[in-house]
């Protein structure tokens, strides 16, 4: 597999239902994820096929920037009784919604809201989140699922992340 160009290595996973997933991962900056080119432009994914998956070509719109966490702040403490309000920076020609995150050790409270730039999380959305440190990712960008003539899904994500730990309190 290439994307805009770079060859890929495939990483096969396991999953719940007794199938498998396949991850790719840039081959010349190990186990991280594919860099992007946060310019807006069109990510290319090139699949040469094999036994496993069939050959097909497809793009997506990737982020024309980095999106930002403003607040809460790294290192911060909140506390679930006042909710956490999230914000972060929306940039030029911002995708119309975001993935906003909050994991603890057992929970996550996520929801995908309006890219405005905030998002309150209120204390019922807490609730199953453990105090201690807890970490706020927020994703901004694209993803598209595509079925293929054999009736196999190919899924396919353009995003710019980010992300602050935190102490959560009650």
């Amino acid at each position: 597999m290439r994307h805009n160009g770079v060859t890929l290595n495939k990483e096969a996973f396991q999953v719940s239902n007794g199938g498998t997933t396949y991850e790719y991962k840039n081959s010349t900056l190990r186990n991280q994820d594919v860099p992007l080119t946060l310019d807006g432009s069109y990510q290319v994914w090139e699949v040469s096929g094999s036994a496993d998956f069939e050959s097909f070509t497809d793009s997506i719109v990737g982020p024309s920037y980095q999106v930002t966490i403003t607040s809460p702040g790294y290192n911060s403490t909140q506390h679930k009784s006042s909710g956490i309000t999230v914000q972060w920076t929306v940039g030029p020609n911002p995708f119309d919604s975001v993935y906003v995150s909050i994991t603890g050790r057992t929970a996550v409270a996520h929801k995908i809201v309006p890219n405005t730039g905030s998002a309150y999380f209120s204390p019922t959305e807490l609730a199953n989140v453990p105090t201690g440190t807890i970490s706020v990712d927020i994703f901004d960008g694209n993803a598209v699922f595509k079925k293929l003539p054999s009736g196999k899904m190919a899924f396919f994500a353009a995003y710019s992340q980010y992300n602050v730990e935190m102490t959560l309190e009650d």
